[in-house]
């Protein structure tokens, strides 16, 4: 009997939940494929303990950034928030579905009492489902649409700015290790002068004061040479929290600068990529997503709505006497809510709105400041790499003629014409030449990565467009 009362109720109920199961594979399926798209890079192999060294190139870089660097996962999480909100956008039409189930159990004392049993139960089941949509929920869907386009620049614009970053921390690295190799060699230059001196002054050559400026030199070369050692150290350590490695683990970088510097044309430069600078991008997203915010709220005031419900339900009592209630309802509901207090400026609404007005505004003087600041840092960038690359070749001579000086120095000396002190000078000069030559060089990378940054393009995409602008030289 009971089989048979709660039987049609039961197969709706089936139905609706295979429907219920149906809808959120679909949800589930989607989240996953956009989870797919966006999968780590596949992490390099480790070493497989700390005292084995591991090697990282540029390629490896990148890779144990995007899976190890907390800002990047930050970012991206921030980011993972917006495009679900994205892909939750379509729950306003998504029915709200409930069930409830309740067993009430009752006994009559009184009537148990004189001999007539009236006890027992009644259980009964429900299901609901309601749809509420408002006439403007277009405009809540456009908004978060836009919100997601601001969590989307923001995202990239951080990974390239952390990958950018990453990358001169590592070439800088691999510098100050090279120049922490030639102050080793003028040390021990400078330990050779002092005692060559010593010998001489024992000698009866030169005078003490000599001997003595000798040692000073020396004592200075191992002074700095002791201040780079503490810090490359120090940039080591910041670097492997970057990358993610543990602090013991030994490191061998491995990387050089091979762009080819040429001069740039800033005005084609700004003309064509202004507008692509993530400041910019964002501050523009922004607008947009205040915009729909506003127009959302306002139309708001004078909202019309529909309500569409349906209801299915079973009762069964085994109370004296036995009743079966069943109760299925569809129900459908038009109406317009009016918020009169937002119309009066003063009210708690009205100021709200009043609000949304000046956030919009402030945010579109925003996106045009942030448009003329793009400009003053696109061609301050182009200043900065041209004025960098003019260095670099000035400073390539200068290396040059320091190789050449060495050369005809160390000739010299084994023909006798110059004494080893001349070979001791122009070694230590073609020491400061490379030193301050490749200096430039980083100079001139990271200046390239910052023009990077701004115009978001590529370095390697840069300097295309220097090739065939038509102010480049």
């Amino acid at each position: 009997m009971f089989k048979y009362l709660y039987s049609l109720t039961a197969q709706k109920i089936v139905a609706l939940f295979f429907l219920y199961l149906f809808f959120a594979y679909n949800l589930m399926a989607q989240e996953a494929a956009e989870k797919a798209k966006e999968l780590p890079p596949q992490r390099p192999n480790a070493p497989t303990s700390t005292s084995d060294v591991l090697v990282i190139d540029e390629g490896t870089l990148e890779m144990l950034v995007l899976t190890n660097n907390f800002d990047y996962k930050k970012a991206k999480i921030n980011y993972s928030q917006s495009a679900r909100n994205l892909q939750g956008v379509w729950n306003d039409f998504f029915p709200t579905i409930t069930g409830t189930g309740q067993i009430q159990y009752n006994m009559n004392n009184a009537l148990v009492n004189s001999g007539n049993q009236s006890s027992g139960s009644k259980t009964s089941l429900a299901l609901a489902a309601q749809i509420n949509l408002t006439a403007w929920v277009v405009f809540s869907i456009m908004k978060t649409t836009a919100d997601y386009n601001v969590g989307k620049i923001t995202f990239e614009s951080a990974r390239k700015k952390i990958l950018d970053t990453s990358k001169k921390t590592f070439h800088s690295l691999i510098l100050s290790k090279k120049l922490l190799e030639l102050q080793e060699s003028t040390v021990r230059l400078a330990q050779v002068n002092y005692g060559q001196a010593v010998s001489r002054y024992n000698s009866g050559l030169i005078e003490r004061g000599d001997m003595i400026s000798t040692q000073v030199e020396l004592e200075n070369q191992r002074n700095q040479l002791q201040t780079q050692k503490t810090t490359y150290e120090k940039d080591m350590l910041a670097f492997k929290l970057v990358v993610g490695v543990p602090l013991e683990q030994p490191v061998n970088l491995i990387g050089e600068i091979t762009i080819d510097p040429r001069p740039l044309d800033g005005a084609y430069l700004v003309k064509n990529y202004v507008d692509s600078s993530p400041d910019v991008r964002l501050a523009q997203a922004t607008v947009w997503s205040n915009r729909w915010q506003t127009y959302y709220q306002h139309l708001n005031i004078v909202s019309p709505f529909a309500q569409l419900g349906y209801n299915i339900g079973n009762s069964y009592s085994t109370l004296i006497p036995n009743t079966t209630d069943r109760g299925d309802g569809l129900s459908a509901t038009i109406g317009v809510k009016i918020q009169f207090d937002s119309l009066f400026p003063w009210s708690k609404n009205g100021l709200s709105l009043w609000q949304l007005r000046d956030s919009l505004t402030l945010s579109k003087e925003e996106a045009t400041k942030n448009r003329v600041q793009a400009h003053i840092d696109i061609t301050n960038a182009v200043n900065s790499v041209n004025n960098t690359q003019n260095n670099i070749r000035s400073l390539r001579l200068a290396y040059t003629l320091s190789e050449e000086n060495l050369s005809l120095s160390i000739t010299g000396y084994q023909r006798g014409v110059k004494d080893f002190v001349e070979v001791q000078q122009a070694t230590q000069s073609r020491s400061t030449a490379l030193s301050n030559y490749l200096k430039a060089q980083q100079d001139y990378y990271s200046a390239m990565l910052d023009l990077s940054y701004l115009t978001n393009l590529d370095v390697t995409e840069i300097l295309e467009v220097a090739a065939i602008t038509p102010g480049s030289k």
